[in-house]
């Protein structure tokens, strides 16, 4: 694997500062180019990140190079599925989900999308939503009932 197709995030300083390092690594996740490998260093083995990063269609290769140095490379898998995140939010009014709903666009994947369910039209979310680094589709399915597709660009 060439070095240009990896991306390299150390978050060990985060770590050894107190600083959870989560949204580093989404971040760098969100950025990988189609194809590209993200080679992660940490000071522990991070498991969960496993499932998070397989739904996105990434094996997670993990290797302990220290006792407190972990290297897990992310590598994309060519067949794995479109991960589709589906949340279903009717009967609850839009200020009692619109906070989980956009942490839940902050960690979309490039190959992935959420689907929303909802009563009425999303206005809050929709006005939330960066148009430079998403786009949705919004239609009503009925009545009361409003599907909300949303991807990152």
């Amino acid at each position: 694997m060439s070095p240009s197709n990896m991306f390299t995030l150390d978050v060990r300083p985060l770590l050894e500062a107190g600083t959870e390092p989560m949204t580093a690594i989404m971040q760098a996740k969100a950025q990988l180019s189609p194809g590209q490998t993200l080679r992660l260093l940490t000071t522990f083995e991070p498991r969960p990140l496993y499932a998070l990063f397989e739904a996105d269609g990434y094996q997670a290769q993990p290797r302990q190079l220290d006792a407190n140095h972990w290297e897990i490379l992310f590598v994309p898998q060519n067949d794995a599925p479109v991960p589709e995140q589906a949340m279903d939010f009717r009967g609850q009014p839009e200020q009692d989900w619109l906070e989980k709903a956009l942490e839940a666009v902050s960690y979309l994947g490039r190959e992935g999308n959420i689907v929303l369910h909802a009563s009425e039209r999303p206005k809050a979310l929709l006005a939330e939503l960066n148009p430079a680094t998403t786009d949705y589709d919004c239609e009503a399915d009925g009545e009361a009932h409003w599907v909300i597709t949303i991807w990152r660009l």
